[in-house]
């Protein structure tokens, strides 16, 4: 006997495309929600955050870049405003003209998460001297 090839029904094509088209939509959408995600939380901190000093005790570069600038994990040494102290890294995208200001030694003006202390937002930097 020889083998002989049946025909793929309509319904198992119909189902391979839709199972395609919902794979391609997943992606986009799900980097979307998460984008929309983490904006949601640092407007939430900026708003709600408590105000605290750091001083950059690290920076490293990730190799990572969004519009020829790099994303950099800064790491900082915390003074909270109830006298807590304690390190905390936050990893972003810095723009090249802000690229001299984040350097070891400056100081930092923060918001930190009151429910999650190590979600740290730098609202504004003092370059090292």
């Amino acid at each position: 006997m020889e083998n002989q090839i049946k025909p793929v029904s309509q319904n198992t094509t119909t189902i391979v495309i839709i199972a395609i088209i919902l794979i391609a939509l997943f992606f986009p959408a799900k980097m979307l929600i998460g984008d929309y995600l983490k904006n949601q939380q640092t407007k939430s901190i900026l708003e709600n955050g408590t105000p605290a000093t750091g001083i950059i005790t690290a920076i490293r570069q990730t190799g990572k870049y969004e519009n020829n600038n790099p994303e950099l994990e800064i790491t900082l040494q915390i003074n909270s405003s109830t006298g807590e102290k304690y390190t905390a890294t936050q990893t972003k995208i810095v723009p090249q003209s802000q690229i001299p200001l984040h350097q070891v030694g400056s100081l930092a003006n923060l918001k930190i998460d009151p429910t999650n202390p190590s979600q740290i937002i730098i609202v504004s930097l003092i370059k090292a001297q």
